[in-house]
C-alpha cells in the first residue's frame, strides 16, 4: 500500500546516507529536535510508550494531545506544533511499536481501540483533565475512536487528513492518478482494483508510488528532523505495524488489517466540536474530506493552502494559527 510509515517517509536514492551523515554528526540533532521541556515513559497495555511535553500543561488554555500518523511513523511529525508552547501545553508522543516506544511486535496490540487507549495512560500520567485533541492522517483514526467514547474533559476534536473509511483512501488515490505518466497509471489503476499486475510491472506500480508520495506528502524538500530524532532506532522500527495495518509491498492495493475500515456511523457519536482541517494538495483531497462533514454533529471544515499531507511542514505558520483559532474557541 501507498504508505505513511516511517519506511516509506525515507524510500528513495540518498536515503542510506542520510542517515550516515546524521550518526557522524552532520547534523545538530539539538536544531532538528526541539528539546521538551519534560519526558516520561507511560504504561499502557502492551508496553510503555515515550511521551514528551512542552509548555505548562496547567495553563488557562488547555493543552492539546497530538496523535501521529503512520500506522508506524513518530511524534517528530508534529514537531511544528511545539511553538504552540507559548500558549498551552504541548504533548507529543510515539505510539507502541512505533519511534521510541517499546516494540512488543504483538498483532494482539495493533488495534483502533488499543492504540486509542494510549490517550488515557497520557491523561492519568499527566493528571490532563480537560484538553483538546489533535490526530493527523492514521492518528485522525486513533483521535476519532476516542471520541467517540465521548471522554469527560474533551474540549475539542481536530482530524487532520485522516481516511475514516477505506475506500475514502482509495477514492483520494484514484483522484491523484492523473498527475502520472499514461504508463504509471494504467498499471496502477489495476494494481488498486486488485487485478493482477506482472513481475515486469512491478518496477512500474512502484515508480507510481513513489511519484505519488513525493506529489503529496510534502509541497517542499522532506525534512530531516524525523532522521535525527530515528537515530538510535532500528532502521526497521514501525515497519511492522504499518504492514500490517496497510498491507505489504509499496503499490497501491490496499490489504492489510484496515482494508475494511469504516469508521463512518461512529463519528455521530462524538459530541466535542470539531475541526476537519486538510491541505490543498492533500493525499485526500479536500473535496473528498470535506464529505465527511455531515457525519459529524458538530464539524466546520477548514484547508490550508500551498500545503500537501504534511501541512505541519509546508505552512508551519498558518497551520498552528487553524489550530489556536480553534481551540482557542473552546478553552473555556
Amino acid at each position: 500500500m501507498l504508505s505513511i510509515d516511517r519506511r516509506t517517509f525515507f524510500v528513495g536514492a540518498g536515503s542510506a546516507a542520510i542517515f550516515a551523515s546524521s550518526r557522524a554528526g552532520a547534523a545538530a540533532p539539538e536544531l532538528l529536535v526541539p528539546p521538551a521541556d519534560r519526558e516520561l515513559r507511560v504504561p499502557v497495555r502492551g508496553g510503555s510508550i515515550f511521551v514528551r511535553v512542552n509548555g505548562d500543561l496547567k495553563a488557562p488554555r488547555k493543552p492539546i494531545i497530538f496523535v501521529h500518523g503512520g500506522p508506524g511513523g513518530a511524534c517528530w511529525q508534529l514537531f511544528p506544533a511545539v511553538p504552540l508552547a507559548s500558549e498551552r501545553g504541548v504533548i507529543l508522543y510515539d505510539q507502541l511499536d512505533s519511534g521510541h516506544s517499546d516494540a512488543p511486535g504483538d498483532r494482539a496490540n495493533w488495534t483502533i481501540e488499543r492504540f486509542a487507549s494510549e490517550i488515557d495512560g497520557i491523561r492519568a500520567a499527566l493528571d490532563i483533565r480537560e484538553f483538546h485533541l489533535l490526530g493527523h492522517s492514521w492518528g485522525g483514526i486513533v483521535a476519532a475512536r476516542y471520541a467517540e467514547r465521548q471522554p469527560g474533559g474533551l474540549r475539542s476534536l481536530i482530524i487532520q487528513d485522516a481516511p475514516m473509511t477505506a475506500d475514502m483512501l482509495t477514492a483520494g488515490l484514484r483522484r491523484h492518478l492523473d498527475l502520472l505518466p499514461p504508463d504509471q497509471r494504467a498499471v496502477a489503476l489495476r494494481d488498486m482494483s486488485g487485478k493482477p499486475v506482472s513481475a515486469a510491472e512491478k518496477p512500474l506500480v512502484e515508480a507510481a508510488a513513489r511519484a505519488l508520495h513525493g506529489k503529496l506528502m510534502y509541497r517542499g524538500a522532506k525534512p530531516r528532523n524525523g532522521v535525527v530524532y530515528m537515530d538510535g532506532t532500528p532502521l526497521d522500527r514501525g515497519d511492522a505495524v504499518g504492514a500490517y495495518m496497510l498491507g505489504e509491498g509499496d503499490g497501491f492495493a490496499f490489504t492489510g488489517a484496515l482494508s475494511s475500515l469504516d469508521e463512518t456511523a461512529r463519528l455521530g457519536d462524538i459530541v466535542a466540536p470539531t475541526l476537519l482541517l486538510c491541505g490543498q494538495n492533500d493525499l485526500i483531497p479536500p473535496v473528498e474530506f470535506r464529505k465527511l462533514l455531515p457525519k459529524f454533529r458538530r464539524a466546520i471544515f477548514t484547508q490550508v493552502a500551498d500545503a500537501a499531507h504534511m501541512v505541519q511542514w509546508d505552512q508551519p505558520a498558518a497551520w498552528r494559527a487553524a489550530i489556536s483559532t480553534f481551540a482557542g474557541r473552546y478553552d473555556s
